[in-house]
């Protein structure tokens, strides 16, 4: 319920990548630190736990997403 709630708010500031790609990427984030699990073990459906680790990781160097 609230990550649908959060992907809806950051989509006002993403660019690029489509909307149900964004929302997946700010699912699995929650996901990850939700259950506690290092990147490794994301779960298959969220895609490839290092493009979601590089994404965030981007975002934190720019400063749309502080950790």
């Amino acid at each position: 319920m609230y990550s649908r709630l959060i992907c809806d708010v950051f989509f006002l500031f993403l660019v690029g990548g489509t909307a149900a790609d964004n929302c997946q990427f700010i699912e699995a984030v929650l996901y990850r630190y939700r259950a506690g699990i290092p990147w490794r073990d994301q779960a298959v459906r969220f895609g490839d736990w290092k493009n979601v680790h590089r994404r965030l990781r981007r975002w934190c160097e720019s400063g749309v997403k502080a950790v």
